[in-house]
């Protein structure tokens, strides 16, 4: 499963289907902000921000949202045989 940055949107407290994260990363990018989220099972996601509408710094915890629309099914690896390195 995957989908792009600047799918996901930081929602308000009392948004459904979101998961919080906590940011670890900011980078200012002109009218652009680039995050570095933390999951709470640990792995990180990439987020952008076009025109930010407050400013988030690191340590926050937001919560985010991608529309069901913005995610796309990537197709299995196969696993190389036994008689291949």
């Amino acid at each position: 499963v995957g989908f792009r940055p600047e799918s996901i949107r930081f929602r308000p407290d009392g948004s459904t289907n979101v998961i919080e994260a906590e940011i670890e990363q900011v980078t200012y990018l002109g009218e652009t902000e680039q995050y570095r989220l933390k999951l709470p099972h640990g792995d990180c996601l990439k987020a952008f921000e076009q025109n930010p509408e407050s400013l988030r710094s690191v340590g926050a915890t937001v919560r985010c949202q991608i529309a069901p629309g913005d995610v796309f099914v990537l197709p299995p690896t196969p696993s190389p045989s036994p008689s291949q390195p």
